[in-house]
């Protein structure tokens, strides 16, 4: 195995920096930091900065615009307007001014919108008084994620290591059993798609764009029914005083691939799943999303009506959430994943990418009813850069900045141009390859519930090389192959299974004989040097020659 010395540079502010010397070229690649903001709502008694349309004028932390508000359910079913003009009331009641009701956003909940902007501080003091009214269940700041980071780099064929070496998920072993069924949805809850030769449009069902935010969503509207990636790229202080510039992600396409790229078809990658349909559903954009999207996106998901949008007529059983904020649940995000658990769907979430912080602090892998997903290098080892702690359920393999996740891409630096294939490293990818997973469970076995594939996953993982510390990184490593075994000889419990969150003891799990590597085409890797400055996410970058070649076995 090849060494790499990387030199790591704490950073204070929530993103990284990393400077990539090729052999002709220098590429600067700025990481995806995580950024948290609340929502604004305004009070007479605090005084609300200005905002400009493009916030490139005041730090990050105070693009605050709204609240998210549930009351008491109403003795009936209620209008939005009944619900506007009973939100009316209470802010009167409290002497509260500048706030209005904004829009709906399930039964008895709603955003809460704000004349002017205030700082996270302000509008978390605003959700105190609001709490303190006995018809309030609970007010908080609508706050903003941003996709786990990840690094692109140009194709190489051979280097989908994390399907079938020792450390990897067995997933050569399991397509014997399982490749998938048709009748089984996966929402994929991020930056969009695009067209890709190596996914299949049947596979795709139409999806949502949940990005409410005109200037977020960079398609020149908000919410609509085309959750295409228009690119999420940003110029210096366009998300805040002192946020750098960055290249779009093309996260959610990048995602799609790892979980359902077109398997044995003679060109690129291959998904783990080749069968089951896919659900794209857009909710970050420039600067990342807000949570009153992402909360809209989970439940239109799992087929719950929201406000405004027409009814999902495929909901998915599983739902996958790889991107993070620096914060422990909230009631509001907490409540989306619950009614979606309830409906049905199983929800897969991205530890994070904070150097070891705990997942308890991040949101939403850190909620309950929530499969949390840590990072493992291909040494077997909990990555670097993974988050851990008592309520992650399992790792996955996430790679490093030597040895990455391979899956489709697009080569436009900031709107869409050609396909590529790309290397990517983080738990977002490793995230992705359970809700793969938890899909080929599910058409082995329909009707598992999420303590059903709780159990399954925990009871089938390998060891993590050297254990892990505390015991605080779950189970261990996915194993495909035992895990679809295990579901298609369970029988399903009753209900939804919903249950909190805790994870798995380290190091247990059964062993399975691990398939040999298939024979590919390696091409060849160009010289490279990596400086690493890491926070919360990694964006490594690797430029290789040579083309994509071979063919790929759907065993």
């Amino acid at each position: 195995m090849y060494r790499h010395r990387l030199f790591i540079r704490p950073r204070r502010t929530l993103h990284s920096l990393i400077t990539l010397f090729n052999s002709t070229r220098l590429l600067r690649i700025t990481a995806l930091r995580v950024l948290l903001v609340g929502v604004c709502a305004g009070i007479c008694a605090l005084e609300a900065p200005s905002v400009s349309a493009n916030r490139s004028d005041i730090p990050a932390e105070a693009v605050v615009s709204r609240l998210i508000v549930r009351l008491q359910d109403g003795a009936q079913a209620e209008s939005e307007a009944a619900l506007a003009a009973r939100f009316d009331v209470i802010l009167a009641t409290l002497n509260i001014q500048d706030v209005r009701f904004g829009h709906g956003l399930g039964t008895a909940l709603f955003t809460a919108k704000l004349a002017a902007p205030l700082t996270l501080t302000q509008a978390t003091e605003l959700a105190g008084r609001l709490n303190a009214h006995p018809d309030v269940i609970y007010a908080e700041p609508d706050g903003r994620v941003r996709a786990v980071a990840f690094i692109p780099h140009d194709p190489l064929r051979a280097s989908q290591w994390h399907l079938f070496e020792q450390y990897g998920i067995n997933a050569y072993a399991a397509w014997d059993l399982q490749r998938g069924a048709a009748r089984v949805v996966v929402a994929i809850l991020d930056t969009g798609l695009l067209a890709h030769a190596d996914i299949d449009p049947a596979r795709v069902l139409n999806g949502y764009d949940f990005v409410s935010d005109p200037i977020i969503s960079n398609d020149g509207d908000g919410r609509d029914p085309d959750p295409t990636d228009p690119g999420d790229a940003v110029s210096a202080n366009e998300c805040g005083v002192g946020t750098p510039a960055a290249n779009s992600t093309w996260h959610g396409l990048h995602l799609a691939g790892v979980i359902g790229a077109t398997a044995d078809n003679g060109v690129g990658v291959s998904g783990i799943n080749h069968a089951s349909r896919l659900l794209p559903v857009r909710v970050l954009g420039k600067c990342g999303g807000d949570f009153s999207d992402i909360i809209k996106g989970i439940m239109w998901s799992a087929g719950l009506s929201v406000s405004g949008v027409p009814d999902n007529p495929t909901p998915a059983q599983v739902i996958n959430l790889s991107f993070a904020a620096a914060s422990s649940c909230t009631p509001a995000v907490q409540d989306a994943i619950d009614r979606a658990t309830a409906a049905g769907a199983i929800v897969v979430a991205a530890a994070g990418n904070g150097n070891g912080a705990d997942v308890a602090n991040t949101l939403p892998a850190g909620c309950d009813n929530v499969i949390a997903v840590t990072a493992t290098d291909r040494a077997g080892a909990i990555a670097a850069y993974a988050n851990v702690g008592n309520r992650v359920l399992l790792g996955a393999p996430g790679g490093d900045a030597v040895d990455s996740i391979l899956s489709v891409f697009n080569t436009g630096t900031t709107a869409p141009a050609g396909d590529t294939y790309a290397y990517v490293a983080g738990t977002s990818v490793a995230a992705a390859q359970v809700s793969a997973a938890v899909s080929l469970l599910l058409s082995a076995q329909p009707g598992l519930t999420l303590a059903d594939v709780r159990l399954i996953l925990r009871q089938t993982t390998q060891a993590y090389a050297g254990g892990c510390p505390a015991n605080n990184c779950g189970a261990g490593i996915l194993d495909l192959y035992a895990a679809v075994q295990a579901a298609a000889v369970t029988t399903p419990s009753s209900g939804s299974g919903t249950i909190s969150s805790s994870g798995g003891s380290s190091g247990g799990g059964c062993t399975v004989r691990r398939t040999a590597e298939p024979d590919m085409d390696t091409g060849a890797v160009s010289t490279w040097v990596l400086l690493l400055g890491v926070l919360w996410g990694w964006r490594l970058r690797r430029q290789v020659s040579g083309q994509l070649s071979g063919r790929l076995s759907g065993r």
